[in-house]
């Protein structure tokens, strides 16, 4: 099973809430089992970053590269989200991997800034 049929296996609302009963009991966890609990997290939403990164697609960086730094973010927005604060997680993970992906571009973009014209 690919990562493309499990997110399209389980409606919105379902992945919504599972990913929240997920994270608040890795809030609880520590070691080990909280890296599993976060590791379950990431594969729910892992279609979310995909989506993220197919939007920036035919923009001089291939899309296995956008896939790949979106899927970091989510890793990073994994764990470090606050289950304290009562919101959804994709509130907090959908800009975050936006912002990661922007930054790929600047950080791999030209390195002398010619006019966009040019460009």
């Amino acid at each position: 099973m690919t990562i493309t049929s499990i997110d399209r296996a389980m409606p919105r609302a379902a992945r919504r809430t599972q990913t929240a009963e997920l994270l608040k009991e890795a809030a609880t966890c520590e070691g080990v089992e909280r890296d599993e609990l976060l590791d379950r997290v990431i594969v729910l939403n892992i279609g979310v970053a995909h989506a993220i990164a197919h939007r920036y697609r035919n923009r001089s960086v291939p899309v296995e590269d956008l896939e790949q730094v979106a899927c970091m973010a989510l890793v990073r927005a994994a764990h470090k989200f606050d289950v304290t604060q009562e919101r959804d997680f994709l509130t907090y993970a959908v800009p975050t991997i936006s912002g990661e992906i922007k930054r790929h571009f600047r950080d791999q973009g030209w390195t002398i800034r010619p006019p966009r014209r040019v460009q």
